[in-house]
């Protein structure tokens, strides 16, 4: 695809993946429409690619701000429409927003697996939808971001691996039901990234030792080798498919790889904070 010129809406915008995809569409002359609930930061953000005028929407503009929350299933219709209506159509949709979960699956809190399907998978389906009259008239592309976790989950992370996963199935289920339109569909999944994933996760506040020290990919860079992906109209980029492939060749291996690497010291950070409790609370009797 080539994206000069093509109106574009990216969810989760506000910042991330999407902020820096949303900055890498608009080099290559994209218009973009910004649709997240953090308002003020995605006016930040359109400041700046205003600023670098890479490209001119059907009003003047680059970018178009859209307040929404991808669950709200009353008002996010009307928010694609006006994503369309500002940008004259939509050629490009990237299902971008979704939050993590980092936590022990034991004790999880219903309510918390529940507000993480409902963002990650039906976020994605419910924005698609609202998005299909509009890609059906150009034969768009729709670009829905999963993890790299996808293919295999880790300790801790399993619940946010399994929605990840999900997406990646209703990817393979779209690209086929879609095809009689021109629709494309590309499953991305990224490496471990330097976001504000364990900021805005719910779960564990402080990830084990392990996961803290791993080497963690460039936003920016991640941006660009997605926008390549899009421009190349790839089916599925997987980053850590090594994951995948080893989990088929060796899984027990993986298992105790990461038990000792991620299990063991969350397991003794633990009792280390209940034998301090323990200590505290007999210190006051």
């Amino acid at each position: 695809m080539n994206l000069k010129g093509k109106a574009c809406l990216v969810t989760g915008a506000s910042g991330g993946i999407g902020a820096a995809l949303a900055r890498a569409l608009t080099e290559r002359g994209a218009r973009v429409a910004l649709l997240a609930r953090r308002l003020p930061e995605l006016e930040h953000l359109a400041e700046q690619l205003e600023d670098g005028r890479a490209g001119r929407g059907a009003a003047g503009r680059q970018a178009v701000v859209i307040e929404a929350d991808v669950t709200d299933r009353e008002t996010i219709g009307s928010a694609v429409a006006r994503a369309a209506q500002e940008l004259g159509g939509l050629d490009l949709l990237v299902n971008n927003a979704g939050f993590g979960y980092y936590g022990p699956l034991e004790g999880m809190d219903p309510a918390d697996l529940e507000a993480l399907f409902q963002t990650n998978v039906l976020g994605v389906l419910q924005v698609t939808h609202a998005a299909l009259p509009y890609l059906k008239e150009g034969r768009g592309l729709i670009v829905n971001i999963s993890s790299g976790l996808s293919l295999r989950a880790l300790p801790f992370l399993s619940a946010y691996a399994g929605s990840k996963a999900m997406v990646n199935l209703i990817s393979d289920g779209l690209r086929m039901e879609l095809r009689p339109y021109g629709i494309r569909v590309l499953t991305y999944g990224p490496p471990a990234t330097k976001t504000e994933f364990y900021q805005h996760s719910r779960g564990i506040q402080q990830p084990a030792e392990a996961m803290r020290r791993m080497k963690l990919a460039r936003v920016e860079d991640l941006a660009e080798r997605i926008v390549r992906a899009i421009e190349r109209e790839r089916r599925q980029v997987i980053e850590a498919s090594i994951l995948g492939l080893t989990n088929l060749l060796a899984p027990r291996l993986l298992d105790s790889m990461f038990y000792r690497m991620m299990v063991v010291p969350q397991h003794a950070a633990d009792q280390g904070k209940d034998e301090l409790l323990a200590r505290r609370s007999g210190s006051r009797v």
